[in-house]
């Protein structure tokens, strides 16, 4: 019995031991699965992370420059731009925000600033891509009051169609810090944001040890080590603007780093976590491992299917992070772009449009009522929609005031409708609010045509065409169609070849002959330029024009045309020929170069030709619209000194132009061809156009008729009192060659 019970013990032991072992062996390899599991989940979640941060930070940024931009429209839409009143607007203003300080720059480069700070921004970059009409935000910058690192956010201030200020408001660099979230890893992780050369701009809230890193491709960051090859990616991919994932070591230790673009300056966050984290859960495994070997398999099986869970619960909480909007609680841009993508897979033949629409100036919204006011109107916006479209339909607030919907349709009538129903429901809100405000919301639509297109390319063709009706009160609802596209790749077009085609000579300057009523002879000249494309041929100048005043290269082809009648008269002169007064278009952006004046008389010095022969043409709205009337008539007075005739343009266009042909001391009056065309037929449009000309005569005013294409008109001109013609009565613009002929031949 004995002998027998031993070998019963063994054999039981033996058994044991061999389940002991498998057990054993089994935990072991599936505590290394889940390491590996866990490692790989690790890199997913910190890259989810690191894009959520990203995405915030951008959000930000994008929120800040919407405030700005709508304090500049709103400043910009005052009847009259005034500095004082405006600051006492902005120092209101930059109390309820963030910002450090908020202020104005003069063209000149005076600053404002809400706390009286002492600078002058004539030399700063942000000030100078302000005036041409760029809204940035700067690279980090010190704060000269306390060395304090910032950044400035510009914005242009428009008043009547013309830059008269840069809009600024200072951020400090840790105002970002709160926006980094790493705690999912507790104390093992850390965020930076740096610039793609590797520069740290601001931490998070890292373990003490890494508050000192400067810049993380510094050797000597705390024996910090990178492998070459993964260091040399991360660094390439950062100067492409490309995301990644690599290893680190530290202290003997593996981490992990993401970095993530956030498409503001060139920024990245850059994400990291120790391996520890991975470690520290395979320990915990191994020991429940080890536990169910001692118990039974059962604990064992309850442990596994824990751990299962657990990871489940872990992956739906940082979903539920990534892929929710924390103001409605409903899906944000990143959910919306997958729903999207799935509904358009499986859509079929069904027709969906989407639509984006946000609220007009709701950052001025959310600066007088609040933002928690403002957060209740995104809540009844995302409630209304809930209740307004189907299940096949998505739809998200993807960023401020934003929102976008997938929705079907079967025809226009119905995207209408469904439109304008979301509508009365939404404005039904300042009804129940407390405060009865009402909110304008500005919609458009892009009808899909092609499925396989991006969701963000759908969304921001929609957005185009939104973009076309904001701020029109008369319109709600806009359709993106080929002739928005068209309009903005023939713009797109003509910007991306406007400096080649200056510096190639395609431009070419024409000369429309002015006649005299009385001996109908050639006294002058209009110089006018025309594109003459290698391909297109003669670009019309309404197709060139409008968008050089748009960006400001307007200034350049002046001061081609400038040049060129210059150089023209020096030959002239030379060869003895007929020389006549030719008038050179200025434009409005000229006035605000404080060196404008002292340019155009040495440009007409260094030919050395007398500045009588050249007359220089304003427009009467570019007059109306300079603020500073009396720098205005100073610069008028500067040129007149010099021996320039000035001449106003486009007489009878404007609000105001018999008390601006009273203040300013122009030499010539140019009566535009609206003002008498449709009415010389008409008794009362003759004596207005008389008595318009008799005035100009008792001052000694020039004036010209511009537009004159009947003999009728050249009569009745000629009998009050008009002094000189311009139209295709008696001659187009022509070229330069071609006008030389008819000067000759002119009596």
């Amino acid at each position: 019995m004995h002998r027998s019970a031993k070998k019963d013990i063994v054999k039981t032991g033996a058994m044991m031991a061999l389940f002991a072992v498998v057990i054993i062996f089994s935990a072991l390899y599936y505590v290394n699965a889940v390491s590996s599991s866990l490692e790989e989940t690790t890199r997913e979640y910190l890259q989810e992370i690191a894009w959520q941060n990203a995405s915030t930070v951008k959000k930000q940024v994008e929120g800040d420059f919407q405030m700005l931009q709508a304090m500049a429209g709103f400043i910009g839409g005052q009847k009259d731009f005034l500095v004082a009143p405006n600051m006492d607007i902005l120092t209101e203003q930059v109390s309820k925000t963030s910002f450090k300080r908020m202020g104005l720059i003069l063209p000149n480069g005076t600053a404002y600033t809400t706390d009286d700070m002492n600078m002058m921004a004539a030399e700063q970059d942000f000030f100078k891509r302000g005036m041409e009409g760029e809204s940035t935000v700067s690279e980090t910058i010190s704060d000269k009051t306390d060395g304090e690192k910032v950044y400035v956010y510009e914005t242009p201030v428009y008043h009547n169609g013309h830059v008269v200020a840069v809009l600024f408001a200072t951020s400090r660099a840790q105002t970002y810090s709160s926006l980094l979230d790493v705690t999912l890893f507790g104390e093992e992780a850390y965020s930076f944001i740096t610039n793609r050369d590797g520069g740290v701009i601001v931490h998070s809230r890292p373990p003490q040890r890494f508050m000192d890193i400067e810049n993380i491709f510094n050797k000597n960051n705390l024996d910090i080590a990178i492998k070459s090859n993964e260091l040399s990616k991360m660094q390439d991919d950062m100067c492409n603007r490309r995301s990644g994932v690599v290893e680190f070591i530290h202290d003997g230790r593996i981490g992990y780093i993401n970095y993530t673009w956030i498409n503001v300056n060139d920024w990245y966050v850059i994400s990291a976590v120790s391996a520890d984290v991975v470690v520290g859960k395979s320990d915990y495994l191994i020991g429940l491992a080890l536990a169910v070997c001692i118990t039974t398999m059962v604990i064992f099986l309850g442990l596994f299917a824990y751990i299962l869970y657990a990871q489940n619960h872990h992956k739906q909480e940082l979903e539920r992070l990534a892929y929710t909007d924390e103001v409605t609680g409903g899906y944000n841009w990143s959910r919306f772009i997958m729903a999207a993508r799935s509904v358009l897979n499986k859509s079929g033949d069904q027709e969906y449009a989407m639509i984006i629409f946000d609220i007009d100036k709701f950052k001025v919204f959310n600066d007088l009522f609040g933002h928690p006011e403002g957060n209740r109107i995104m809540q009844h916006i995302w409630m209304v929609l809930r209740e307004n479209v189907g299940k096949d339909e998505p739809f998200a607030r993807v960023s401020a005031d934003n929102f976008n919907i997938l929705m079907k349709y079967e025809s226009d009538e119905e995207v209408e409708y469904r439109i304008k129903k979301i509508v009365e429901r939404i404005e039904n809100f300042g009804e129940a609010s407390s405060i009865g405000h009402s909110v304008k919301l500005s919609f458009g639509v892009y009808y899909i045509v092609n499925k396989t297109l991006s969701v963000s390319l759908m969304s921001d063709r929609a957005d185009i065409a939104r973009k076309t009706i904001k701020g029109n009160h008369e319109r709600m609802i806009a359709f993106y169609d080929q002739g928005i596209r068209d309009r903005i790749l023939a713009e797109k077009s003509i910007e991306n070849e406007m400096v080649e085609a200056l510096e190639n000579g395609e431009f070419e300057v024409y000369l429309q002959p002015k006649y005299s009523i009385a001996t109908r002879g050639i006294v002058g000249a209009e110089a006018l330029v025309r594109w003459n494309h290698p391909e297109r041929g003669m670009v019309p100048p309404g197709e060139f024009i409008p968008v050089f005043e748009k960006n400001g290269f307007v200034v350049k082809i002046d001061r081609f045309v400038l040049e060129r009648i210059c150089e023209k008269q020096r030959d002239w002169m030379e060869q003895g020929l007929k020389i006549v007064p030719v008038s050179v278009n200025i434009s409005r952006m000229h006035l605000h170069n404080p060196e404008f004046t002292q340019n155009t008389i040495d440009t007409v010095q260094k030919y050395e030709i007398p500045c009588g022969l050249i007359e220089l043409e304003l427009t009467e709205s570019a007059m109306l619209d300079f603020e500073n009337t009396t720098k205005l008539i100073d610069i008028i007075n500067k040129l007149k000194a010099e021996g320039f005739t000035l001449a106003m343009d486009d007489f009878g266009t404007g609000y105001s132009s018999l008390n601006v042909l009273r203040r300013l001391p122009v030499d010539v009056l140019k009566l535009d061809r609206e003002f008498f065309g449709t009415d010389t037929d008409s008794r009362r449009g003759e004596t207005v156009i008389s008595d318009v000309v008799a005035m100009a005569n008792h001052l000694d005013i020039t004036v010209v008729a511009e537009g004159v294409e009947t003999k009728e008109q050249v009569d009745f001109l000629s009998t009050i009192g008009c002094d000189i013609v311009q139209g295709y009565y008696f001659a187009k613009p022509t070229p330069i060659e071609r006008f030389e002929k008819l000067c000759a031949a002119s009596n």
